[in-house]
């Protein structure tokens, strides 16, 4: 099964994940983000962790108002479109 496309409902703005020709382009605010099928586990899992922020909020701290498995489960959604 090929997905090339996904939109997730977050609680800042929408994030929208496109396939693209090396991965998948993440857009949120008005910024796109290319994620690289090839890039490191680290860069993937912050660029992951960048999208949480928009999906679930930010804490009082700064960081995602989310847990470590809730920011994989955005991962593996990110992954899936990209074709990893």
């Amino acid at each position: 099964m090929l997905i090339k496309a996904m939109t997730i409902e977050g609680l800042i703005d929408d994030v929208t994940i496109l396939r693209s020709e090396r991965g998948a382009v993440i857009c949120a605010n008005d910024v796109e983000i290319e994620f690289e099928r090839q890039a490191e586990a680290e860069e993937r899992f912050g660029l992951a962790k960048n999208a949480a922020e928009v999906v679930y909020g930010t804490e009082p701290l700064g960081g995602p108002n989310a847990s470590n498995s809730m920011i994989h489960d955005l991962l593996r959604a990110i992954e899936q479109v990209a074709g990893c």
